[in-house]
């Protein structure tokens, strides 16, 4: 610590290092900017196996319905103009 405090005393020292530091801290977020943009994390990625489709159902809507795929059981529906009687 005794050297480095030496090495500090000087100005031109201090001035090397206020020019050093941050072109180092710039260039380390610069690098792992380009590090995460082309190595996206782990939950971003396709996966290599994806799941076959389920074949055990099909959903579809045409012409502004709507259509419901999971189990509706208990649950209240309401269809059509039912709602304004």
């Amino acid at each position: 610590m005794a050297r480095l405090r030496d090495r500090l005393k000087s100005k031109s020292s201090r001035d090397l290092i206020a020019i050093l530091f941050p072109i180092a801290a710039a260039l380390a977020a610069g690098a792992w900017a380009v590090f995460t943009h082309f190595n996206p994390a782990a939950e971003m990625r396709a996966p290599s196996n994806p799941p076959p489709p389920s074949t055990d159902s099909h959903v579809s809507a045409d012409g502004g319905s709507v259509a419901i795929g999971g189990s509706v059981s208990n649950s209240s529906i309401t269809i059509g103009e039912a709602a304004a009687k």
